[in-house]
């Protein structure tokens, strides 16, 4: 009788704990939201825009026309964004977050895991390098192509173990610098 009645306090602590985190991050403006994460990233010299963005069912934020830029320019430009908490995992006692991402025709998904078994697994479906202004803005390399691919890593970030899988089809590189040495153009099929 006793381990039922404290299974029972247990489960209402953890249930009103997530609906305590729920409705403080529904209460919270998504302007400020934005404000706070613009005041993060800002000390790395790095500015986010948005044409829209607000929170997302039932944990999460959202945006759409999101443009994160530095002093050379424009890095990344995002149609649509989605950051949510899992709730499945806290019953685990695990945290987790899902990424998704719109870039230009392609997209991006993600899941972070943070505490028993830290993780990060990525997949990048057709993402075409014209939509991904880094390479213009940042290294004036002009690149084209179709990118795919996945990664994945597990544990701490100082000794985490994965693999990085990319694929290119398609890809024409023009305007390579190494310093001041201009290199040879370049196109690869895949």
């Amino acid at each position: 009788m006793r381990a039922r009645r404290f299974l029972y306090i247990i489960g209402l602590m953890a249930g009103a704990a997530i609906l305590f985190l729920f409705m403080t991050i529904m209460l919270i403006p998504g302007k400020i939201l934005f404000d706070a994460a613009n005041r993060g990233i800002s000390p790395y010299g790095l500015k986010l825009e948005a044409v829209r963005f607000g929170k997302a069912f039932p944990l999460g934020i959202s945006g759409k026309g999101i443009t994160l830029s530095s002093e050379s320019g424009e890095l990344l430009k995002i149609r649509n964004g989605r950051l949510a908490l899992e709730l499945l995992p806290l019953l685990t006692g695990e945290i987790s977050f899902s990424i998704h991402a719109e870039i230009g025709s392609g997209s991006l998904d993600s899941t972070l895991s943070l505490l028993r078994a830290p993780s990060t697994k990525i997949t990048v479906k057709n993402v075409r390098l014209e939509d991904i202004p880094f390479f213009q803005a940042v290294t004036g390399i002009k690149a084209s192509g179709i990118l795919s691919g996945k990664a994945e890593t597990k544990g701490l970030i100082s000794k985490a173990k994965g693999y990085l899988q990319l694929e290119v089809d398609g890809a024409d590189l023009s305007g390579i610098k190494i310093g001041e040495m201009p290199l040879p153009d370049a196109s690869y099929r895949k």
